[in-house]
């Protein structure tokens, strides 16, 4: 997750944002892993923001394989 770019975003739409969703590994994406230190930037980034996260960790062994 770029959290720069998402921080921006939820600060342009306070208030207009129902969900965060982070995919863990995105095949439409590239297929990269995720970082457990992005992982915790965004939820603590949304925590913020008092906006639900939610993490589609279908593909968690593999992530945690590349990681």
């Amino acid at each position: 997750m770029d959290t720069a770019r998402l921080e921006r975003f939820l600060d342009e739409h306070d208030g207009n944002v129902s969900c965060v969703m982070l995919t863990i590994i995105n095949n439409a994406g590239g297929g990269q892993p995720v970082s457990m230190e992005n992982i915790r930037a965004t939820a603590e980034l949304v925590k913020r923001f008092d906006v639900p996260f939610f993490v589609d960790g279908c593909r968690f062994a593999e992530n945690a394989y590349l990681i």
